[in-house]
């Protein structure tokens, strides 16, 4: 389960919240403070919460996020397009070139 650990350092002042996978609230309230994030509140994580902590990088999590890959190479939604399209245009090429699609 995600859960969001927010806290205020006490030196200057600034909010941090980060998002942390783990079973319970006392194991996440754990890795926040071995990472040195003072514990003020910990919740379970909203979407909102999980693209927050994503975009500055204060998302740890165990599991590897789910990426389309090819050749081991994460690759992004244009770049899957792209290959599918080269996929069916061989596709259809080897069929013309076989005499099976009367094109």
């Amino acid at each position: 389960m995600l859960w969001v650990v927010r806290g205020t350092y006490g030196h200057t002042g600034e909010d941090v919240s980060i998002v942390v996978e783990a079973e319970t609230r006392a194991e996440a309230e754990y890795m926040a403070i071995r990472r040195s994030i003072p514990v003020v509140i910990v919740g379970p994580a909203t979407a909102e919460d999980v693209t927050a902590a994503r975009e500055t990088h204060q998302l740890y999590i165990s599991r590897p996020e789910q990426w389309y890959t090819c050749f081991g190479q994460p690759v992004g939604g244009f770049q899957l397009a792209c290959l599918m399209l080269c996929g069916v245009f061989t596709a259809l090429t080897v069929l013309h070139s076989s005499h099976v699609l009367g094109l």
